[in-house]
């Protein structure tokens, strides 16, 4: 009887230690499962992450001077870029980031990753500056061109040829394709002087206008590319500009050496009436691309102002780059020209450019007319007088980037809220005039004095030709090889 009482006391001990241990091993359960391995706020953190170290390569690649060590930076960014799609797209396979996250975060890759298009040649007859491009919005394929010589050319984007399709010679095929125009209009059914735009008309890619230095605003059919009807004007036309929602007018707004932008109606061959209130020639203009009724104008009188065609005092306000109350007369949105007018796609935002080198942002949504007063710094080279045009992709795709053209040969890209100039594209020897979007496709076109049209493509795009070519290569060399082992046996 005695041993058995002496050993009760090492049983509850063990009793004791083993659930101690439960307990332990519970606890660790529980913590476990507390602590979730990956959250979003992570995924978001690794992504700034990899795009700040890509920013600090891209600017070490854009200052070296040393040929041996840009090319290992380019192959570096060439390496992150790839392992940064392959993160985005495993966030979206393994659930964290849902299809709308997924496609918004690369579309915004794609627009910040913009490089020249390495395998495409515009073709064309121009002779001098190219002063506007403009790509209809039906089915976004055709594009048209007009510059300082009065021609116009048009273009199929999706007819890539050959250089010489009949050649033999493969040494001399580097995979290079041409877009040549389709057709170009007659010398004697153009202006007499330089064209300073051309817009298709919204909703029929029939139809297309242009404007000139030679007082005419001119109506195009597409099919025939001969003018159907001519508007005269008083003096140079600098711009034009169409609604792109319009339901209810099919008004033309112009820019002139006047001080007042007179409204052409398509529809009665006329002009429907004049809007007074600048002070010198109006240079910028824009729709409103939420309100058909609603135009923006900036002028050499330094005041950027909005307009509803339906008033008979149809000044809305005129905007105050330092959103001080003031009357409509006594206030300005830069201290130049504004040149370059562009409204962003939700409509309540709208992007002004000036002589002075400035940058706006403009809210003009909830009854607010106000400055942002975002600093977008002074790399932007623009002292000219004529009408430049800026590009800024669909807020619906992703966060608005501004492509902005500069006289210092090179295409400034903006992360537009951030006003953070996040690249330089590099390709044109002389000013830019005009970037377009090719919507939908995620492509860049650009014109400049230098009388080159110029295709950008994302970064990965450009890397999937190369392969591609690689693969070409390799498959004729494969062909030689049989052809070499039919002809030994």
């Amino acid at each position: 009887m005695g041993r058995r009482k002496k050993s009760e006391p090492k049983l509850k001990k063990v009793k004791k230690e083993k659930e101690e241990e439960l307990k332990s091993v519970k606890k660790e359960e529980e913590e476990i499962e507390l602590k979730p391995v990956k959250i979003e706020d992570d995924a978001w953190e690794d992504l700034n992450i990899i795009n700040s170290y890509i920013n600090a390569i891209e600017g070490e690649c854009s200052t070296s001077n040393n040929e041996i060590e840009k090319e290992m930076l380019k192959q570096k960014l060439q390496y992150l870029n790839k392992n940064h799609y392959s993160y985005i797209l495993n966030n979206y396979e393994i659930g964290q980031w849902n299809q709308k996250k997924y496609k918004r975060e690369l579309f915004s890759k794609r627009y910040s990753q913009m490089e020249l298009g390495k395998k495409v040649e515009i073709r064309h007859t121009h002779r001098g500056p190219i002063n506007a491009l403009s790509i209809e919005s039906i089915e976004n394929k055709y594009m048209l061109s007009v510059g300082i010589d009065a021609n116009i050319l048009l273009y199929d984007l999706d007819d890539k040829q050959d250089e010489n399709p009949y050649s033999t010679n493969n040494q001399n095929n580097d995979g290079t394709k041409l877009i040549k125009p389709m057709v170009t209009a007659n010398r004697e059914d153009t202006h007499k002087f330089s064209i300073t735009n051309i817009c298709w008309y919204p909703i029929d890619n029939g139809m297309f206008t242009t404007s000139s230095m030679d007082h005419t605003l001119k109506v195009w059919d597409t099919n025939i590319m001969k003018p159907i009807f001519v508007f005269k004007l008083d003096g140079p036309i600098f711009n034009h500009a169409f609604s792109p929602i319009a339901q209810t007018h099919n008004l033309i707004a112009t820019g002139s050496t006047s001080s007042y932008i007179i409204l052409c109606d398509l529809r009665s061959g006329s002009r429907s009436h004049i809007l007074m209130g600048h002070k010198n020639p109006v240079v910028g203009l824009d729709w409103s691309p939420s309100n058909e009724f609603l135009l923006a104008s900036g002028s050499g009188d330094h005041t950027l102002r909005l307009w509803d065609i339906r008033k008979p005092k149809s000044c809305l306000t005129s905007l105050c780059q330092y959103n001080s109350e003031g009357k409509i007369d006594d206030v300005t949105a830069h201290n130049g020209t504004i040149n370059g007018i562009k409204f962003l796609s939700n409509g309540s935002e709208i992007v002004s450019i000036g002589s002075d080198e400035k940058i706006h942002l403009w809210n003009i949504g909830n009854n607010t007319k106000m400055n942002t007063m975002l600093d977008f710094g002074s790399e932007l080279s623009n002292r000219v007088e004529k009408a430049i045009f800026p590009a800024i992709n669909k807020l619906d795709e992703c966060q608005p980037y501004l492509f902005q053209p500069s006289e210092d040969d090179d295409i400034l890209v903006y992360d537009l809220y951030n006003a953070t100039l996040i690249k330089r594209l590099k390709g044109h020897f002389k000013s830019v005039n005009c970037v377009v979007i090719r919507n939908g496709y995620q492509e860049l076109y650009s014109a400049g004095n230098d009388s080159e049209i110029i295709q950008w493509l994302p970064m990965e795009e450009n890397n999937i030709n190369e392969e591609l070519k690689i693969d070409k290569e390799e498959e004729e060399q494969n062909n030689w090889s049989d052809n070499d082992d039919d002809l030994l046996f």
